[in-house]
């Protein structure tokens, strides 16, 4: 199980933002989307798979989000 950061939701956009210039939101949407690529191209799982590696609720839900942030489907990647 993960752990707690124990840090309220303004605190944490705080730092976000001082250190990064974005919000906790932002910066965890490209760390999932740098994740996401980086699994899409070094391994063979299927988008299926990598969806729900990356706690996508299934694979249109992760497609749909990965073509609004990179105007590519997963398997476009490849």
């Amino acid at each position: 199980m993960p752990k707690k950061l124990e840090v309220s939701t303004l605190k944490l956009n705080n730092y976000c933002r001082r250190y990064s210039d974005m919000s906790a939101a932002e910066w965890i949407s490209k760390y999932v989307l740098f994740e996401a690529n980086d699994l899409l191209t070094k391994t063979n799982l299927r988008p299926g798979q990598i969806a729900t590696m990356l706690g996508f609720s299934n694979h249109d839900t992760f497609t749909r989000w990965f073509r609004r942030n990179t105007g590519k489907l997963p398997m476009d990647i490849r």
